[in-house]
């Protein structure tokens, strides 16, 4: 398996800079050693000149990161060869493809502003919205999951027209103050303008789908 952030030192036996910089290398795979998206990688050039063709190495040791999404695309490594320095990498390559994914999730779903709320509401029998903002892990943790609900809602039987959208409250703040919002995700359900609750549930797809069946299903046996 592909894993999501690769890096790969491809060296020979013979080399001293490869001999240098491999325990630094090791150091550094260490700490990364309980993230199973994180990988550190060697290849044996002199057993596998192919595979080390195939990259274009042409100098020892080379280093070049791949990631899984963007595979086409490899990236040489051309920092100083210490355990600081490739965690420092590798670290800042993990943050900024969560920071891309976590952008993309968010323009996946329909983005409220302070002008659109209202008229966005009022268009569906209930609206469940998670108040963001960019910064918060726990929002980035549980975005993923707040999309694929929104796929299984738009493809699931509910008797009420249900939607799931999104407020950036790092830019609409007078929206999310008026709603009194100081914590983050918070994931409120709307019938039409009219609260109705607060999600306090696991945060995973189905539990966030159960909880809008059951809260859709009794709000409308109340009309």
């Amino acid at each position: 398996m592909f894993n999501d952030f690769l890096l790969t030192s491809f060296l020979t036996q013979g080399c001293g800079h490869c001999k240098k910089a491999k325990p630094e290398y090791k150091l550094a795979a260490e700490k990364f050693k309980d993230d199973s998206k994180v990988e550190f990688a060697a290849v044996d050039c002199t057993a596998e000149s192919s595979i080390c063709s195939a990259a274009n190495v042409s100098g020892y040791p080379t280093i070049i990161y791949y990631q899984y999404y963007n595979k086409d695309n490899p990236v040489p490594y051309s920092g100083d060869r210490t355990s600081r320095d490739f965690i420092r990498f590798m670290e800042d390559r993990r943050r900024k493809s969560s920071d891309e994914s976590y952008s993309e999730q968010m323009d996946s779903l329909p983005q409220l502003s302070k002008n659109s709320f209202q008229s966005n509401l009022i268009s569906h029998d209930f609206t469940l919205v998670q108040f963001v903002i960019p910064d918060c892990l726990e929002c980035k943790k549980f975005s993923p999951e707040f999309e694929e609900a929104s796929r299984l809602v738009a493809a699931g039987s509910f008797s009420a027209r249900v939607a799931l959208a999104t407020v950036n409250c790092q830019i609409e703040k007078d929206l999310c103050d008026q709603h009194h919002i100081n914590s983050f995700p918070t994931i409120r359900l709307f019938k039409g303008l009219n609260f109705v609750k607060d999600f306090k549930g696991d945060k995973t797809s189905n539990t966030v789908v159960q909880f809008l069946k059951k809260l859709t299903s009794e709000k409308r046996d109340e009309l």
